[in-house]
This record gives C-alpha cells, structure tokens and sequence, in this order.
C-alpha cells in the first residue's frame, strides 16, 4: 500500500529504495546507498485513492516505522488524512514561505528571481487566505489586471506579458512542490491561464544609432556595451566575468559550464579592439570582477542603479525600443552579414541550434539586395513574362 522513497542530496529527485542509484534529470548517477545526506520519504496513498507523501528524515529506521504505522492504519480503516485538512489551514504567505526554504528550492541559480515572483504575487493576492481559495477565475482576473501594471523598469511600458507568465509559473511551482513533498494535500487550480508570449525581438542597432550611444554612455559602462556589441555575450555573463578567465595574450575569454545559462564550457573570441579596451581597464585590488563601477567597486550584477545610467543613455542618445539583450542579436546579425559560418558563431555566442541562430539573425532589407538570382532563368529583374 506503501513505499519508501529516497531523495538524492545532489539534484532532490526522489527514487524508490529498491532502485540503488539516482536517475534524475541531470543524471547525476550517484549511489544512493552510500550517499551522505539523503533524505528517507514515505509515499502511500489514502483511502480516497490520492497520493500522499512525507519527509522522514536521514533514518531508515523511522521511515520504515512510519510506514508500517500508515499501512495499519490504512488496513484497520483508522486513518486520518491530516493533510487533507491540513490543506484547507496553509496560507499562501505560509506556501511562500515553505517554498522559498527548502533546501533544493534555495540551492537554484533562479532563487533570487523566484523570491521577487513572491513577493509580487504576494502584492497582488490575498496572502492570508487558504490556497485553496485560489481559483481559475481569481487567477484570469489577476492575469488581466497584471497586464495593466506600468513596468518598473521601463517607464511609458506595460508589464510584458512574459513577466505574468513567469509569475503564474512560479506559483504553480510552488504549488506543485507542495503537494509532492505533503505540506499540501492538492492542487487547488484545475485550469491555468494561458499567456501568449511573443519572445522574438526585432530590434538592432543602426551604425548611427551605436555611434550615438557610445557617445552617451559614461566610461564605466561604455566598456560592458562596448564588449557586449563585440562579443554577443550575455548580460549575466559579462558582469559575472572574472580576470580569471581572461586571456588577453590569446584573445580569448574562457567561460566554465556554471558560468553560462546552457551550464556547458564556452570559449569566447576577442577582437583587438576589445583587448584593448580590457588592457586600459582599472582593476580591483579586492576582486577579480573585471568590470567597476564609477566609484571603483566591482559589478557582480546588473543593478538597478546600472540599469537607470543604460535607460539614460539611450534617452540621450535617442534610441528608442531597445534592450541591452539586443546587442546580442546585433552582433550576431553583424557576424553573419560578414559572411561567418552559422557554426562560429552559435560557438561564439553559444547558441545549441541553428534554429536560435536564426531567431537572432535578422533580416532586412540591406540583406535581400545581397541576394543572387540564378543564371539562365527566363524572367529577369524588371522584366515581364511573355
């Protein structure tokens, strides 16, 4: 009626004890039965038939003696599902805050953007009701009133609709975990609203438009755009680059798997001008961020302060409708113009597919005076068929 369970310490999946290695998503392959720091779950379901679970502990000797207590009690028609009421007492202040404490949850490169998702929610909803209150209609109402927000970030803007997406998400996540891991009993929202999220992005830089902005940015930032625009490295990328990983003798920057967003080694090109440009750079006594501040501190991040200083800088150097992301698709949309291999620069850039490549590499009109007819065809360029 039951079963034990063990969560792998490495990557949290949860495998049957039987089973002595972990198969989880990241296929971490570790023996589970010399592991240290695995935790014991117990697994059954109730007398409705529904899925229950529980965290034990480190001890097999407890689990196991949970378990037996659960299939008596389930055997003799004595059981009380606890959870099931438990259920309609848990708070989405408290899911939150269950959510953003469990130790696989705060160990994620997005744990920092998971408790700003919270904390939006949390605006927006009525925390100190049961999440079992929740609904599909409160949730639609929430999506389109969203929607309606001015963004923060971009003065004049609506919310993107990829940011409700993104919140929705998170707090089907939460909602998820909850019910997998028993602090929940069941998920209250039978249908999720759809967002429609249109992620590809048009926008490039005209060679007048990148004069202009150079000329309007301060120094200190001009030095990330400027390795951005010749580079096509990601914003985190950059301002996480350490001198470390720097090879100015080589041209090179050498970026470790945790260091990219595809968590695979990458090895980015330098031209001279760049080389140059990081060879004048001041450096830290303190750190080995490559790239300061106005003040001298190193950037780890792109704050809100770097963010006001960009937004400035485009205002001044009256760009409108672009995003520092852009300067990606610029770059690769300037390397594939000049006639480099799809190849080179999905290494570059460290694109998987070509079919990213080419989400990134815009075409306009520039490009299509560029195409070649083939010879010998019978209608010609202004001509009309006989």
């Amino acid at each position: 009626m039951g079963s034990l369970l063990v969560q792998c310490p490495a990557c949290g999946n949860r495998v049957a004890f039987r089973k002595p290695t972990c198969v989880g998503g990241n296929g971490c392959g570790i023996d589970l039965t010399r592991a240290k720091g695995k935790i014991f779950v117990v697994r059954w379901r109730n007398l409705d038939g529904q899925s229950r679970q529980k965290k034990i502990g480190p001890s097999r000797i407890a689990a196991e003696e949970y378990l037996r207590q659960i299939e008596s009690q389930l055997a003799l028609n004595t059981y009380i599902d606890r959870q099931k009421d438990r259920n309609q007492q848990v708070t989405l202040k408290e899911l939150f805050r269950w959510f953003l404490n469990e130790p696989d949850v705060r160990e994620l490169d997005s744990f920092k953007l998971l408790k700003t998702l919270t904390k939006s929610l949390s605006k927006r909803l009525s925390v100190n009701k049961p999440v079992s209150s929740l609904s599909t209609a409160i949730l639609e109402d929430y999506k389109s009133k969203r929607l309606q927000d001015e963004s923060p970030v971009y003065p004049g803007r609506k919310i993107t609709p990829r940011t409700v997406q993104e919140e929705l998400h998170c707090l089907r996540n939460a909602i998820n975990r909850a019910v997998m891991s028993g602090f929940m009993s069941s998920n209250p929202i039978q249908r999720w609203p759809v967002i429609k999220v249109h992620n590809v992005r048009d926008r490039i830089l005209s060679d007048s438009e990148w004069a202009r902005l150079q000329k309007a940015l301060p120094k200190w930032l001009w030095r990330i755009v400027f390795v951005a625009y010749h580079t096509g490295m990601r914003q985190n990328e950059l301002m996480r680059m350490r001198w470390i990983q720097v090879d100015l003798k080589k041209g090179f920057v050498r970026l470790k798997a945790e260091d990219t967003k595809t968590e695979k080694n990458r090895i980015v090109r330098l031209i001279p001008e760049v080389v140059g440009v990081l060879r004048q750079a001041p450096r830290s006594m303190r750190s080995q961020q490559v790239f300061l501040s106005a003040t001298g501190k190193p950037l780890q991040r792109w704050t809100s302060y770097v963010n006001r200083v960009w937004m400035e800088a485009l205002e001044q150097a009256d760009i409108q409708n672009f995003r520092f992301h852009d300067l990606r698709h610029t770059f690769v949309t300037r390397a594939m113009r000049a006639g480099n291999p799809a190849y080179l620069v999905m290494k570059q850039v460290g694109h998987r597919t070509e079919s990213m490549l080419k989400r990134y590499h815009l075409i306009d009109e520039s490009d299509l005076l560029q195409l070649a007819f083939p010879s010998g065809s019978s209608v010609g360029i202004g001509q009309s068929p006989q």
